[in-house]
């Protein structure tokens, strides 16, 4: 009877070992919906986002997590970290299971993503898995500066990227960190954030920035130039002073906005900063402009300029003054900076 006692306390020790080895994430069957939290990591497969023993069966057809994304720069591929997802597929006796799982935010995923050597790659393409039906997709990317630290997360820009069916195509600026959120239809639904890597070798970073845009009215000629660096403050007011609107007594949006500028832009501003104005036309009043993002290598400055264009625009020509503050001494002269532009439907 003592042999039995010591052998039953064993075996309950050695449960207490395996129970205390069990992840705390295992997922919790409420009648036909599984539920995964606080998954430390989704990077690699896990087993407790799998359905489990007693849940019901999947149907034959069934896609039970997000497709895999596969991402190519020239020849080379690597495939993408399936991070946070939400996810629900059908199960054979008419139910359907449901799967929240929480994953690192890109920024903190170093150790499960393959970085991707851009090579002399123009492009990064992206491709969903033929498994379900791409919805929407939406991406966000960081320097590869700001990796190993999530709360750089409000230092994003936007990349410029292009869609064709399941495939992504994105022009890529430097070494990165990009995510990519998706959302899909179909044998399995739901959407999921992946974290993609890539590296270029080069000494390309990101600028830190902010930036205004300022309606200005329309002329044929224009003594402000298409880009300008701005040093100093009286520089600014007198590029900016030409395009107030003649005082008639009333308040105008124009002249209240470039009064604003002048103010906010001064002396104290420039001790720490330099600003670059860039110009823009359009044809319509109705499009805008929006500074998405600066880079900066050997060659100078590199500035996206998003435009969109709402399918109903006015018939009048507009001019735009953009305002991009930027940290001090980053550019000499207009020569050293490169505007890209990428237009979008409103």
């Amino acid at each position: 009877m003592k042999r039995l006692m010591i052998l039953l306390l064993i075996s309950l020790l050695l449960c207490g070992c395996i129970t205390a080895q069990t992840p705390q994430s295992k997922p919790k069957t409420e009648g036909a919906k599984v539920i995964v939290t606080d998954v430390p990591t989704l990077m690699n497969e896990i087993a407790t986002a799998k359905p489990q023993k007693n849940d019901p069966q999947p149907q034959a057809d069934a896609v039970t997590r997000p497709p895999a994304l596969t991402v190519s720069a020239g020849e080379r591929s690597v495939t993408a970290s399936l991070s946070t997802y939400s996810w629900v597929y059908d199960n054979s006796d008419g139910t359907a299971t449901g799967i929240d799982a929480d994953g690192l935010h890109p920024l903190e995923a170093e150790p499960y993503m393959e970085p991707l050597p851009l090579g002399d790659a123009e492009t990064i393409t992206l491709s969903f898995a033929p498994d379900c039906t791409l919805i929407d997709v939406s991406i966000r990317a960081w320097d590869e500066s700001l990796l190993g630290d999530f709360q750089n997360d409000e230092a994003f820009y936007r990349p410029v990227w292009m869609r064709d069916g399941d495939t992504i195509t994105i022009k890529p600026i430097g070494s990165a960190v990009y995510e990519v959120y998706a959302t899909f239809t179909g044998a399995g639904r739901g959407s999921a954030y992946y974290a993609v890597w890539t590296t270029d070798g080069k000494t390309a970073y990101a600028v830190p920035f902010t930036s205004e845009t300022i309606r200005i009215g329309w002329a044929e000629h224009y003594e402000t130039e298409p880009v300008l660096p701005v040093r100093d403050a009286e520089t600014l007011r007198s590029l900016l002073e030409p395009h107030f609107i003649p005082d008639d007594g009333g308040i105008d949006e124009r002249n209240t906005a470039l009064q604003n500028a002048i103010d906010a832009y001064d002396e104290a501003f420039f001790a720490e900063h330099d600003l670059l104005v860039l110009r823009e036309i359009a044809g319509s009043g109705s499009v805008r402009f929006e500074t998405l993002y600066v880079g900066k290598d050997a060659a100078g400055l590199s500035v996206t300029v998003c435009i969109t264009v709402p399918e109903v625009g006015t018939a009048d020509m507009g001019a735009w003054l953009l305002l991009v503050s930027l940290p001090k001494g980053l550019v000499n002269s207009a020569d050293d900076v490169c505007v890209h532009t990428v237009t979008e439907p409103a």
